[in-house]
């Protein structure tokens, strides 16, 4: 509720916040190793929009966050599957570091083979940390994931070789090059289920404000 307020404050013009839109597109290569062994890959294409907002002050830590939207499809041989995301993450932020978390809202479903992850509504509450070194960021993150509506098991962490908690688990790590009026992006998630780890290497370019 209270990152919403800060949304709506800031999209209504208060002057003790900053604002900028933004939609992207993203591409890359998601990869599933199964429990059984074998692995299974495929191409992920889609999209991600939504607004930066950051308090005007003068004196750090400011607080800072982003409301987002992100969708993407998975296709391949013998692989398909679609994935949409609605979250907002806010957190302090000094000249050098970033925290933010935040409710993270997800659908998605995804077949890999003889694999079938059901169709799923959950909650994810990832945790992130982002540093800027000039023209260079790096980012690292974690997010435990909570079922609200799906037949999918969750994962036994008392077989796992990673730590983990909620019914699924994602690591993710991240590193930007900005050259104005580009920024390229590359990600990797990792997410620990109940039939294996599905990972993901994704690439996301920017261009202009």
């Amino acid at each position: 509720m209270l990152t919403l307020m800060l949304v709506l404050s800031a999209t209504a013009g208060d002057q003790r916040w900053g604002t900028e839109r933004y939609l992207r597109p993203q591409g890359g290569v998601s990869a599933w190793a199964g429990s059984s062994g074998g692995t299974s890959t495929a191409l992920s294409v889609g999209a991600v929009g939504g607004m930066y907002y950051w308090q005007n002050a003068s004196r750090a830590p400011i607080i800072q966050g982003q409301a987002r939207a992100q969708g993407s499809k998975v296709f391949g041989s013998g692989v398909s599957g679609t994935d949409i995301h609605v979250g907002n993450f806010i957190g302090p932020s000094w000249s050098a570091l970033m925290l933010q978390t935040g409710p993270d809202v997800f659908w998605n479903e995804y077949q890999f083979g003889a694999t079938t992850l059901a169709p799923t509504l959950g909650l994810g509450w990832p945790l992130m940390a982002s540093t800027g070194l000039g023209v260079v960021s790096v980012s690292a993150g974690v997010e435990p994931a909570w079922f609200i509506s799906s037949e999918r098991p969750s994962v036994d962490w008392s077989s796992q070789s990673l730590p983990g908690l909620g019914d699924e688990f994602t690591y993710s790590v991240g590193a930007g090059v900005s050259v104005d009026p580009a920024r390229l992006s590359l990600s990797y998630r990792h997410t620990v289920t109940a039939f294996g780890a599905q990972k993901g290497l994704g690439v996301g370019l920017k261009i202009g404000r």
